[in-house]
């Protein structure tokens, strides 16, 4: 009797990140440069986007400048087939305590 390995070419990561905006201006400008170097982005679409950059909260920029594609840049066998992501603010995320580990 032989045992069947089976294997999915298609693997899922589910992932979250948590950011922290240090200079929101510098955020809002990565933003703007992502969506000018957009090329197949359409008017409406860049328009839009401006807009959001400029008027609301900063999870609309952070959102823009996220490359999923580049974590896993320069790994060998592996192709990005589909990526989704979205941003937004969390007001009630309190960051780790380092002191708690000692």
């Amino acid at each position: 009797m032989t045992a069947e390995t089976t294997q999915t070419r298609y693997v899922r990561i589910p992932a979250e990140i948590v950011v922290e905006v240090t200079d929101e201006a510098a955020v809002r400008a990565a933003a703007r440069a992502a969506v000018d170097a957009a090329e197949d982005m359409p008017a409406d679409e860049r328009a839009e986007a401006l807009e959001r950059i400029k008027d609301e909260d900063i999870a609309d920029a952070v959102a823009l400048v996220v490359n999923l594609e580049g974590l896993l840049e320069g790994v060998s066998g592996l192709e990005i087939v589909e990526a989704t992501w979205s941003a937004e603010e969390d007001d009630e995320y309190e960051p780790f305590d380092d002191e708690d580990d000692e």
